[in-house]
């Protein structure tokens, strides 16, 4: 029975995203808390609430403009001054790997590189632009 022990020492890292050339950790579908969890889920939840709006108050523009930055910085683990450098859409971006991940937790979005198996970060994608200014997918 002791050979079938489970070592949380022995834990495979999750992916990282790559910001300026450094590599930060990005939550994995079971890091969070269920706490967590929900507060990100009910962030999500109002955020797509604001964006279905026709009209926003002074005071729903502000509130959409802290969402992503709350929940960027609950799902990346990376120091103020980074999260401050990032723009809505990079906030936006890292959300939506975070919940792909979070959905499927045994594949990896296109792109998306596990650190432990190969010690690639996640970061933008090697393909060239799209004619909409995004990277295209990779297959």
């Amino acid at each position: 029975m002791a050979d079938q022990m489970f070592n949380l020492d022995e834990l495979v890292e999750g992916p990282t995203v790559s910001i300026d050339g450094q590599a930060y950790p990005l939550a994995g579908p079971h890091a969070l808390s269920p706490l967590e969890m929900y507060r990100n889920l009910k962030a999500a939840r109002r955020l797509q609430a604001l964006i279905d709006k026709a009209e926003l108050t002074e005071a729903e523009e502000a509130e959409l403009g802290q969402i992503p930055d709350q929940v960027c910085r609950a799902v990346l683990d990376a120091p103020d001054a980074v999260h401050a450098r990032l723009t809505d859409r990079q906030r936006m971006k890292v959300i939506e790997l975070f919940s792909t991940l979070s959905r499927a937790p045994h594949q990896a979005p296109a792109g998306a590189t596990p650190t432990a198996s190969t010690g690639a970060r996640t970061g933008a994608s090697s393909s060239p632009p799209s004619a909409t200014g995004t990277p295209a997918a990779t297959p």
